[in-house]
């Protein structure tokens, strides 16, 4: 389990999973710049570690991981949380995101105004 966590004072938990430490760095980089509070994961299991916890308020999932892991990760989500879910997809990501019930997406490459701007979008941020 790899943790980055901000500042004391950052109330929004993110957590970042993606096998690509180049996206997690980067969406690292662009959320602490932000002021949010994040964590990175590699796999499904770290992220469920992790989801335990500290209880993420939004989930940043890189859609390239394997569906079986997706599928896993989503389960970990309460149906009663406020939790936000997004997909990090490539450009021409072909599948469409219907399979996974995720209603957010960011697409690559990102970019800190498109990532800010999903950001205010996202409903029950504290």
């Amino acid at each position: 389990v790899y943790l980055s966590k901000g500042g004391e004072s950052m109330e929004t938990r993110i957590l970042i999973v993606s096998k690509d430490s180049y996206l997690r760095n980067q969406l690292y980089q662009i959320l602490y710049t932000a002021s949010y509070d994040c964590y990175l994961a590699s796999t499904s299991l770290a992220a469920s570690v992790i989801c335990k916890m500290f209880t993420p308020d939004v989930i940043m999932i890189d859609i390239i991981l394997p569906f079986r892991d997706i599928a896993e990760l989503l389960k970990m989500v309460p149906a009663d949380c406020s939790c936000n879910v997004i997909a990090i997809k490539p450009n021409l990501f072909p599948q469409p995101l219907i399979d996974y019930d995720i209603k957010y997406n960011l697409s690559q490459p990102l970019d800190y105004s498109s990532t800010m701007n999903l950001f205010s979008t996202l409903p029950n941020q504290p």
